[in-house]
């Protein structure tokens, strides 16, 4: 089953968010894994249009990261609030975004400032994440 991390969903004790359960179609078989514990993150479904093709960008200090964009994912710890501060989607703040399971960093969360479309989705780093097949699941 999937789990989505979603704006009502307040963290517990641990600083995790807590995930809601959302469903899963037939057609999610192909999944994007964490690199280094291979706990699930997202089906191949979930990948934007926009982000297909892995995105290029950098943070202000020359450190480059390639992107997939999905409009769901599972098992993140959010850490922070949300800012504005560096964003590379305009009208989107952002969070970072690490494994729930080994705490790997593997992304973001981008969430619209003023009722955007999506309201949220999620940038994850290619390098870190694994895709396979996962219709035995």
């Amino acid at each position: 089953m999937l789990h989505l991390l979603r704006d009502e969903d307040q963290p517990n004790r641990a600083g995790r968010e807590t995930p809601r359960d959302e469903s899963v179609t037939s057609e999610d078989k192909r999944w994007l894994y964490c690199r280094n514990c291979g706990i699930p993150i997202a089906p191949v479904a979930a990948m934007l249009p926009e982000g297909e093709m892995p995105l290029v960008f950098a943070n202000p200090h020359g450190m480059v990261f390639e992107l997939l964009l999905l409009s769901r994912a599972q098992s993140l710890r959010l850490i922070g609030s949300a800012t504005e501060e560096f964003t590379w989607f305009q009208g989107y703040a952002w969070r970072v975004a690490l494994c729930g399971g080994c705490g790997s960093h593997l992304g973001w969360r981008f969430e619209a400032i003023q009722g955007g479309s999506p309201p949220v989705f999620f940038g994850l780093l290619r390098g870190e994440l694994v895709e396979r097949d996962d219709s035995v699941r």
